[in-house]
């Protein structure tokens, strides 16, 4: 613990972002670290009303009826608070992979 809090002291300020960033993100569920400009990838895809949701896996008609019905998505967060934690990691992982 000490040396992660010299790390984030120490390091410049954009850099300790982005593993803090990368950290909260990271996947209980495989230990898979999903990358900011992925979340950001996916956010644009799944509030583009011309995007194709039911091609990433995990996603069916039913779920992607919900995801349009709830637009507009702006964060990881607010998808999970609507979907659960795990779900949206896991489509994220599934449309990177497309």
């Amino acid at each position: 613990l000490r040396e992660i809090w010299v790390f984030l002291v120490a390091a410049p300020q954009t850099e300790a972002s982005r593993w803090v960033e990368q950290n909260q993100m990271l996947s209980k569920l495989n230990e898979t670290v999903v990358e900011p400009q992925n979340v950001t990838d996916f956010l644009n895809f799944i509030n583009d009303s011309h995007s194709d949701l039911i091609s990433v896996k995990g996603i069916g008609p039913k779920i992607a009826q919900k995801i349009i019905d709830n637009r507009s998505y702006d964060s990881l967060e607010n998808l999970q608070k609507k979907f659960g934690r795990k779900r949206p990691l896991n489509w994220i992982r599934a449309f990177q992979q497309k």
